[in-house]
Order: C-alpha cells, then structure tokens, then sequence
C-alpha cells in the first residue's frame, strides 16, 4: 500500500487508542478522496493489513488506533529525541523579524565542535541557505494546492521565481567552473560585509600547492576504517610494522609527507614512462600503510567523541512559534532559555532584552518573564521537564532550574490575580 494512502486511512483517527467503525472509516476517505463510494474491497483489504502491520486492532467495536508510524509523528519523534538523546542534538532556527521561518534539527551534531570563525560563517550561511529554500518550498506548496483549486492563473510567489533562478545560476555557473575562477569573478558581488566573511574563508581555504591533509581529505574507505578501528590497528602493527601508540597524527601527517616526497624523487624512471605516475608495489604499499595509520588515530578520535561521520541528518520544519499545534511547553522553555542566554546582536531586539535584563537582574528571573509572556502554562508542566537531558545541557553554566520554577511560579500567581482583578473591574463597568 502506498504511504500516502496509509497516511490518508490513519488521519481518521484523532489519537491512539480511538475507535471507529468501518462506516465511520470509509465516509472519512471517500470524502479525502482514496476511494471511490463503491470501493469495499480495496479498503477492506488495506485495513487487514494495517491490522497485520501492528497498526490497527480489530475489535467488536470497530478498529482501534494502537500507534502510528513514527513518520507521521514528526514533532512527538523529535521531543522523544530530545528527550533521551540531548547530547546529540544541536537545534537551530532561521528567523525572521516578528515570526520564525523555520526550524532546524541537526541529528547527531554537536555545535561545541565549531571552533574557529571560519566554520562558524560556513555553518551560519549554509544553515540560513536551508532556511530561505523550506520557506519557498513552503509557499510553492501553498500556490500549487491555490492553483489546483480554483487559481489556475494565479503567478508564483517571487521568491520562488528568484530562488529557482539562482538555482539555475548555481547550476550553470558552479558546475563547470572551479571555486577559484567564480570567486575570481563573482565575488565582487558581494556586499562589504558578506565578503569580509567570505575573504575569512577563502583566505584559509583557498587552494595553495598540494597539502598533504588534502590528499586524506575524501578517502573513499574511511568509513570502513571507522567502524572497525581496532581491526585496523592490529593489521597495521603485524603487516606493517606501525604501533599507532608511538604516534600523533601530526606526526604521521609528517612521516606521510617524507614519504611521499621520497617516492616522487626514487621512483622508477621505466615505470613512469610506461604507467604516467603508476606507483610500484613497494611504493604503493609504503604509501597506503601511512596513509590507514592517519585515518585509524583519526577515526579513533572521531568514535571517542562517541558520534561518527557517517550518521547525520538534518529535519527541517516550521518554527513551533508559529504552529499553535505544536508550540509545546518544551519548545517555549527551550526558546525562553536560548533567548535569556545572550542578547541579540542589534535592533530593538537588544534594547527590549536590556530593559528585562537591567529589570529582573539575574539568569532565572529573565526565563520567568519570558516564560510569562509566551507561555503560562502551570508550573508543574515545565517542572516535569527536570530530568531531560537537552533541559540540563542547555542550562549548564548558565542557572539553576528550582529558582527559574520559584520565580516563574510567583509571576504566574501575579498575573492570575492582576487578569481577576481586570475582569472584575470590567464587569462592574459593564
């Protein structure tokens, strides 16, 4: 069965645990369009095997709703994530002025890991770049379903014209031109400022002769490598005589430098005539034995940060802010402590983050005036978040959760008593 009809069947249940009986089920997708009126058989054969897939349960009542796939449950799956795996999670969001255009979930990275500002811009544009093409991917979706109901005419969005022409241009120009010859001849496009971040890493980047690290850059085997280390140590210390123990990487990075330049100065003049550059079997085993040490020690670094190259994912969707469905008190807990962190770079952002700042003095008492302005769910639902392991990354170094609960607690009284009070004064105006 296809996944869009799965997905169609189970969105007539409201939640897990709910029953429907087959008329119930059957007048939902005919009206969603699955099936025509007089199509029993089709849907009566897709319910069986939703039973059989362990989705459904049929019961003298109907069929009941037991869980559905985790991949209609997008925004349940990423706070389960977050809950059991914060470490290994890094969330960012593209915002705009008032709303937020979207957000960003990058499974299996962490941002501690960004350390010089070179990464720190390339991570920053890519991450804005993802931003603005879900956003017009959003609004192209949106003038479809406005065309295929009654719009035909109806003009494309221009963001959506211009994100489609640059990526033409990126096509046209970046696949057929080095990285030198479009910086060389596009980069004077830039604005001042974007190309003073550029510059930094261009500066550091651009290609200079041959760099040995260069060449351990895209190796082909390096997952290989990464999922069985100990293996390859042990291979390298029998056949070739290298205990990785007695090593740095820099050092093999050097020792594979000596060698390479040694083979390009004895290697065999015949061979080279005959073969271009092939290298002999002593040479070839010689490179490729230092060339594995390197990638081992580094691949040994990469598992004792407990994450690997090969796992990585980034899901993409609108900012909880701006879905009332799905801004939960974990996503406002999690923006209040994001926000009372640092202050924005500039605007009236900053002076209003002053002004709270200069006013509530500590950490915890600018979470709890956020927490009242965007979110004044009970005291209890936040406190019920104490043992998550994104709640006590994020507030590490920065405030003491119990003193954020007594403050906000305290505020939120306040505000009930003040919200009475107006009403109060309301009615008898009235």
């Amino acid at each position: 069965m296809q996944t869009s009809k799965i997905d169609a069947i189970l969105s007539a249940w409201k939640g897990e645990g709910d029953t429907l009986r087959y008329k119930q089920i059957k007048q939902y997708v005919v009206h969603k369009g699955v099936i025509k009126e007089t199509n029993n058989r089709s849907l009566s054969r897709w319910l069986k095997n939703l039973v059989k897939d362990d989705l459904l349960e049929k019961t003298e009542k109907g069929y009941t709703l037991k869980k559905r796939p985790k991949v209609y449950q997008v925004f349940d799956y990423l706070n389960e994530l977050r809950q059991k795996y914060g470490d290994y999670i890094y969330e960012g969001e593209i915002g705009g002025m008032i709303s937020h255009l979207c957000a960003l979930t990058y499974l299996n990275f962490d941002e501690t890991l960004i350390k010089t500002e070179e990464e720190r811009i390339a991570f920053s544009m890519l991450s804005i770049r993802i931003g603005k093409l879900f956003w017009t991917l959003y609004e192209l979706k949106n003038a479809i379903l406005k065309r295929r109901c009654g719009l035909a005419q109806l003009k494309l969005p221009d963001e959506v014209i211009r994100e489609s022409f640059f990526g033409l241009l990126d096509r046209s120009i970046g696949e057929h031109h080095a990285t030198e010859e479009i910086v060389r001849d596009h980069s004077r496009r830039l604005t001042q400022a974007l190309k003073k971040d550029f510059d930094r890493i261009w500066e550091i980047n651009r290609p200079r002769g041959e760099d040995m690290t260069d060449l351990l850059e895209h190796e082909l085997f390096f997952d290989r490598i990464e999922k069985d280390t100990k293996g390859y140590r042990k291979h390298l210390k029998k056949t070739a005589s290298i205990d990785l123990d007695k090593y740095t990487t820099e050092e093999l990075v050097e020792k594979f430098a000596q060698i390479s330049e040694w083979i390009d100065k004895n290697h065999e003049k015949e061979m080279q005539e005959h073969h271009s550059f092939a290298y002999t079997a002593r040479e070839s085993e010689l490179e490729s034995n230092y060339r594995t040490a390197i990638l081992t020690k580094v691949a040994e670094g990469i598992n004792a940060l407990r994450t690997s190259t090969e796992d990585f994912a980034v899901i993409i969707t609108r900012h909880p802010a701006t879905m009332n469905e799905y801004y939960t008190p974990e996503h406002v807990l999690h923006e209040a402590i994001e926000w009372a962190r640092k202050p924005p770079e500039d605007g009236w952002e900053k002076d209003i983050w002053q002004e709270i700042h200069d006013e509530e003095k500590t950490f915890e008492g600018m979470v709890a005036e956020r927490l009242i302005t965007f979110g004044r769910f009970p005291a209890r639902t936040y406190a019920r978040m104490r043992p998550f392991p994104w709640l006590r990354r994020d507030l590490s170094g920065c405030g003491d959760f119990g003193t954020i609960l007594k403050l906000y607690s305290k505020k939120r009284k306040k505000h009930l008593q003040d919200q009475k009070k107006a009403m109060l004064a309301f009615e008898e105006k009235s």
